[in-house]
């Protein structure tokens, strides 16, 4: 027997002996192995953005020491450069950028000079724009936000040009602000630009797009209520300009982005009072996108993108869906040509 405990302790002592030994070389592998790949990624891209950075810097106090010598041409030239050198600006760059150039802008403002300050102004709001879609497509949503808004601030500082910035602006905050889940700022956003087109032009077919931006948030929350009133409101719009431009022909603007936009939002008020369980509505709705298009159609074209036929299938489905058998026999009938 204690012979036989003996060889078990042996026994015991030798595995022991291999499990340190194996347990000894995997760490020493684990020390002395390459860096792994992703690691490596990773150390790589910090050295570039270190490069990248230093470069900027380096091009940027050039554009400051001619911004101090009067040289407002060069030190633009030296300010474009330090953003081109860098594919991606971070929110330091960015905002030095920025305040370089309105100091600049201010000091062409302060002289009198027009021209190349709102050169200037587009330059800063295209700047703006092209992070903002740089930090959306990164995730960083808030950053995107504050370029919109950044841009939107700077079109004030510009002329006849201002309302297709603003135009974009908001769109591009309104978008954003949905894809932070933050419903009533879009919305506000939205009112913003309505109220600012509204007070310059009342016929300005850009009011209706706003009231169609509008819409599209609502419709994101399935907050049928408000989309339905807004459609119905941007309605109004597209017949009182309509009205107000029934002696212009029917292909020139801005009757024909109007009639265009009245045919989808229409089609969109029918599907919203479908959405929300209101046949009758939808019917009534689907009746009048019909009369609309055949209004204004002509025997070769089509008022697109909403034909009637598109329009009477949607309501046959509507009324099949609500057992209205009549309805629904009636939309079929024009679904084939009938009138």
């Amino acid at each position: 027997m204690e012979i036989v405990r003996l060889s078990e302790k042996g026994l015991m002592w030798l595995l022991l002996i291999i499990l340190i030994l194996v347990a000894s070389s995997a760490l020493i592998q684990f020390v002395t192995s390459p860096t792994p790949a992703a690691t490596q990624i990773a150390l790589k891209q910090e050295k570039f953005d270190s490069a990248q950075d230093d470069k900027f810097r380096s091009i940027f106090e050039n554009g400051s020491k001619s911004f101090q010598d009067g040289q407002y041409t060069e030190a633009l030239a030296q300010y474009s450069e330090a953003e081109r050198v860098v594919p991606h600006l971070q929110e330091e760059q960015y905002t030095k950028l920025k305040n370089a150039r309105e100091r600049i802008a201010g000091a062409y403002e302060n002289g009198g000079n027009r021209t190349d300050a709102e050169a200037l102004y587009k330059v800063m709001i295209e700047s703006a724009f092209r992070d903002a879609a740089e930090q959306l497509h990164a995730g960083d949503t808030a950053a995107a936000l504050e370029r919109y808004r950044d841009s939107e601030n700077l079109a004030g500082h510009l002329g006849d040009t201002q309302k297709v910035y603003r135009i974009r602006a908001s769109q591009g905050e309104v978008v954003t602000l949905r894809r932070m889940a933050r419903f009533p700022e879009a919305i506000q956003a939205s009112q913003q630009l309505i109220d600012y087109l509204q007070s310059s032009n009342e016929d300005d077919p850009d009011i209706v797009q706003a009231y169609m931006r509008m819409g599209e948030t609502y419709q994101t929350q399935r907050d049928w209520e408000h989309l339905e009133t807004t459609l119905v409101t941007s309605a109004a719009v597209c017949d009182k300009i309509l009205q107000r431009n029934s002696g212009v022909p029917q292909n020139q603007d801005p009757v024909w982005k109007v009639t265009v936009s009245e045919d989808q939002i229409l089609y969109a008020l029918m599907d919203a009072y479908s959405q929300d369980n209101k046949p009758d509505q939808a019917l009534a709705t689907a009746e009048t996108l019909y009369e609309f298009v055949a209004k204004y159609s002509t025997q070769w074209l089509e008022l697109s993108p909403h034909g009637r036929k598109d329009v009477a299938n949607f309501a046959f489905r509507i009324a099949s869906r609500a057992d209205r058998p009549d309805a629904a026999r009636a939309w079929q009938a024009r679904m084939n040509g009938a009138q």
